[in-house]
């Protein structure tokens, strides 16, 4: 049996789908044909509005389910466990 690893993940191609400024990327498969990738940057042009980079964008989001809060005090010294 081969002890290599099998890369399983497709090669990245980034879109920026905002502007030189305010750059908004995107990635898709980097395997795509020329013709389908042509198509997927319009559909993802398109509806770019759809999209969010920042919670800011999310207008009605509510913190408590994006932000995660350990509760500890002043006096507490994290732990690190040994891996397992």
């Amino acid at each position: 049996m081969d002890d290599s690893k099998v890369k399983v993940q497709d090669p990245l191609l980034e879109i920026n789908l905002g502007t030189k400024d305010n750059h908004r990327p995107i990635y898709i498969s980097g395997l795509m044909e020329q013709e389908l990738r042509t198509k997927m940057e319009e559909l993802l042009s398109e509806f770019k509005d759809c999209f969010a980079w920042d919670y800011t964008e999310m207008p009605g989001l509510s913190h408590d389910l994006v932000e995660h809060r350990l509760p500890t005090t002043e006096d507490f010294k994290p732990f690190k466990q040994p891996p397992h």
